[in-house]
């Protein structure tokens, strides 16, 4: 609980510092968590992640298949999240339990972010903090914590899944995560 207190309060520092340089006039390109919409693409081996606007790559899901197991029993693959410019970590999903409905959400250094639940999310403690509301043919969906304000947007495209976060909730990345663990358990 305090290594995430810590990671969050590092990562607005990180925000503050960017937006500074930003408006010096020093040409920045936005991370993944940085930008206001993200498209997801299935690719044969996860999923390319691209800003709309651009076209421009901004990272990759990738399957990986842990070491180990003892006789029949093999671990589950990992998805992993990279971002695009030398492919740093960003997260872990982990399909948990039957049927792989359900999708744990690790962070870089290997903390619990929190948990996908068919189209909930539960926070690293359990705690529902929102849920996707689909329409009819699940073409598009609304996430809204428990308060009904939207924390993003799905919508199917023929290429793929457009996830658009909300302004009011760009700050937190930990969140942010989650959302596109969300999208990517669409799509995959």
């Amino acid at each position: 609980m305090l290594g995430s207190r810590l990671q969050e309060a590092g990562w607005k520092i990180r925000c503050l510092l960017l937006g500074q340089l930003g408006k010096r006039g020093v040409f920045l390109k936005a991370g993944m968590l940085e930008v206001p919409s993200l498209l997801l693409l299935p690719a044969p081996q996860g999923a390319s992640i691209v800003e709309p606007g651009s076209g421009r790559e901004v990272g990759s899901a990738r399957w990986v298949r842990p070491g180990g197991g003892f006789l029949f029993w093999r671990p589950r693959p990992i998805l992993e999240v990279r971002e695009s410019d030398d492919e740093p970590l960003l997260c872990q999903i982990r399909r948990r339990g039957l049927g792989g409905q359900r999708w744990e959400v690790i962070d870089a250094e290997e903390q619990p972010v929190g948990v996908i639940n068919r189209n909930r999310i539960l926070n690293d403690e359990g705690v529902l903090i929102g849920a996707a509301v689909w329409s009819a043919g699940r073409l598009s969906a609304v996430l809204s914590d428990l308060r009904g304000e939207e924390l993003a947007t799905l919508i199917r495209q023929p290429q793929g899944l457009l996830i658009t976060f909300k302004a009011a909730r760009e700050g937190n990345p930990f969140l942010k995560m989650l959302l596109l663990a969300l999208g990517l358990a669409q799509i995959l």
